[in-house]
């Protein structure tokens, strides 16, 4: 695994995609984005885990909601008016 700065980054980009191995991209020293291979299917795969971790996240959001967790953005935009 590499770690290179985002200047570096945009001065070798086509080298770096070729590279075999992960890159993580830093931002004045702290670590910002992770550059791995993929393939198509990898992708898919990805893809998925993502929307069912994010269908998930928001099916607890709405619980929470309607449980009286949360509030919306109209009810809080609402009590910002009254003040």
């Amino acid at each position: 695994m590499e770690f290179i700065g985002v200047k570096e980054l945009s001065q070798n980009t086509s080298a770096l995609i070729n590279q075999k191995d992960w890159v993580v991209i830093t931002k004045n020293g702290k670590p910002v984005k992770l550059m791995l291979d993929i393939n198509e299917e990898d992708l898919e795969d990805f893809i998925l885990a993502k929307k069912l971790k994010i269908e998930e996240e928001l099916e607890d959001a709405m619980e929470d909601l309607r449980k009286g967790k949360l509030k919306t953005l109209k009810q809080m935009l609402g009590k910002r008016k009254k003040n």
